[in-house]
């Protein structure tokens, strides 16, 4: 790596002697980390200091009198801020930037020198195992990559809210035009409360344990993949043979009304006929292909990240997490709450920056149980802060059979239904919705009644606009 003390001391005269004008222009690219020598980096902070205070002039005598008034100016300071100020060191502003793609380049080295000096060292070691290391590597690499791109690239175009309006409705007159397949729950009574999967959205799925709520992610992405949509399932929980099961259990029932056992299928207790009908079955879905599954345990969220990246390229449109808090966080030293929080938002960047929505799955604490209403609320969500925050849509599921409640308020049966309590929507209402759900051959389907009900008193009523 090259010697950027002079590098450094270059680009310190020049934000010195042009001031705010040239400040404000690097701003974005400029950090403390990108200096090596204490001396420069004194003055940096001093000079950042004094901008960032919204002070009109940025100048030799402003840099000092700020230096002197942190105490970090030495007997020296004031001639060696006169040194590097000299405008015979550095030819015109422009020069700022070939001196930070110098500093930066030095600054990526140093973070990929420690990267591999720490991942060499837990190899030696033994200390962590080598996913663990390989997601470090992938992280820093990603960063680097990051980093690279945003120097390079041009300045990020001023957007107003009318651009975005105008955006809005040219997609609007298109989509009138010309029509296209929407991505959709899979069941009516959703449809016509949530309207739609819409992308850069989070929507959590909250249910405590046999509620059903693997089963409902995953028909949502079957619905879709039936439609031609490319659905991406991270399963955490269930291996991907698993789920797949499950599939064919649904399928067979379709296709010849008779349910087989899962557990004896995988036993490959089934006869020749039925496993003649799997097998075309399986031929016979194309629809099949368009889902992606990854089910290795404990993903953190950068590899959730990394893998959903490759799978938008070749065309995702949304994705499945189940369940969240199966992930781990980047951070290995957080607590159980941060660590919550960083995977919720780090769902809610995936699905910003692919453009797609992300359907997170979540684990509701055992403080339901201890209710006479057991229907969920917000504050069941656990470590639930953060999740609540990053979700855009949140729902719950709650079944009165599986509490041994036979009837509901009407005198209706409540075998085989489940309720869909959405308790927030950015931009629409809340309400309670049910449909059909049958644990043992693995099917959720529309129920006549598709009315929208208003949420119980006991439930958060205030729609979530912003």
């Amino acid at each position: 790596m090259t010697n950027t003390v002079e590098i450094e001391e270059q680009l310190i005269g020049i934000l010195i002697e042009y001031g705010c004008p040239i400040i404000d222009k690097y701003y974005d690219y400029l950090k403390s980390e990108l200096f090596t020598n204490q001396e420069t980096l004194s003055v940096y902070n001093a000079l950042i200091a004094e901008y960032e205070s919204g002070s009109a002039t940025v100048n030799l005598l402003t840099v000092l009198q700020r230096m002197r008034a942190n105490k970090t100016a030495t007997l020296t300071t004031a001639s060696y801020l006169q040194q590097i100020s000299n405008i015979e060191n550095f030819t015109r502003s422009s020069d700022a930037k070939a001196y930070l793609s110098i500093l930066y380049e030095n600054y990526l080295q140093r973070i990929l020198l420690k990267s591999s000096e720490e991942i060499k060292a837990g190899l030696l070691n033994n200390a962590t195992d080598i996913q663990t290391l390989a997601t470090e590597m992938q992280s820093c690499l990603d960063f680097i990559n990051g980093e690279t791109q945003r120097l390079q690239g041009k300045e990020k175009k001023l957007v107003t809210m009318k651009d975005f309006a105008s955006d809005m409705v040219k997609s609007i007159v298109n989509e009138k035009q010309n029509p296209s397949p929407k991505l959709s729950w899979g069941v009516k009574s959703l449809d016509n409360i949530l309207t739609s999967l819409f992308a850069s959205e989070l929507v959590i799925i909250g249910a405590r344990p046999a509620q059903g709520k693997t089963l409902v992610g995953l028909s949502v992405a079957i619905a879709n993949a039936k439609l031609g949509f490319k659905v991406g399932v991270i399963s955490l929980e269930m291996s991907g043979q698993s789920l797949s099961a499950r599939q064919m259990v649904a399928e067979h029932l379709k296709s010849t009304g008779q349910l087989i056992n899962v557990n004896k299928m995988r036993m490959g207790q089934v006869e020749d006929i039925e496993l003649d009908i799997m097998l075309n079955s399986i031929e016979s879905k194309d629809w099949l292909n368009n889902i992606y599954i990854e089910d290795t345990s404990g993903m953190r969220i950068s590899q959730i990240k990394r893998t959903a990246q490759k799978w938008k390229e070749k065309g995702l449109d949304m994705l499945v997490v189940d369940y969240l808090q199966l992930a781990q966080a980047n951070n290995k030293n957080a607590n159980k709450v941060h660590e919550v929080t960083e995977i919720a938002e780090g769902l809610k960047a995936i699905a910003k920056d692919l453009k797609i929505p992300v359907i997170a799955l979540a684990q509701l604490s055992r403080a339901v149980e201890q209710r006479q209403n057991k229907r969920p609320q917000m504050a069941d969500l656990r470590e639930s802060g953060g999740i609540e925050q990053a979700g855009d849509v949140i729902v719950f599921l709650y079944r009165d059979e599986y509490y041994g409640i036979t009837e509901n308020e009407a005198g209706e049966s409540t075998a085989n239904t489940i309720e869909y309590i959405i308790s927030k929507q950015r931009n629409g209402q809340t309400g309670i919705v049910k449909s059909g759900i049958s644990l043992q051959s693995f099917t959720i389907y529309d129920l006549e009644n598709t009315d929208i009900q208003p949420l119980e008193n006991n439930i958060e009523k205030k729609p979530e606009y912003f």
